[in-house]
């Protein structure tokens, strides 16, 4: 093999490495889907976003949707809510998430 044939095979799997997508995140997936479909205004709860992800083992989904919910909220895609008010956490077991908007 010459230097040129593996320098090509190199630039082949350089590129091939680059066009992979990165691993799916269906817990990130379903909240931005959820919140997208309810528009500015509507909420969504932690349980309707498990049951998207898993309709048979949602409950052990909602922990991943708490952390995933307030990594949504400190990159400013969304925002959380227990009774009626934005939160920082979601220490609490009621919480709603809202899409992220200045007007609300």
């Amino acid at each position: 093999m010459s230097k040129n044939t593996m320098d090509e095979g190199l630039d082949e799997a350089e590129a091939g490495a680059t066009k992979k997508k990165p691993p799916a995140n269906p817990v990130k997936e379903a909240i931005l889907k959820l919140v997208h479909e309810k528009g500015v205004g509507g909420v969504v709860s932690p349980t309707q976003v498990a049951r998207l992800v898993s309709e048979e083992k949602w409950q052990r989904v909602l922990k991943d949707v708490r952390g995933e919910a307030v990594r949504l909220m400190k990159s400013g895609h969304v925002t959380i809510y227990r009774k009626g008010r934005p939160v920082e956490n979601t220490a609490h077991t009621l919480f709603f998430i809202r899409l992220y908007s200045l007007g609300l």
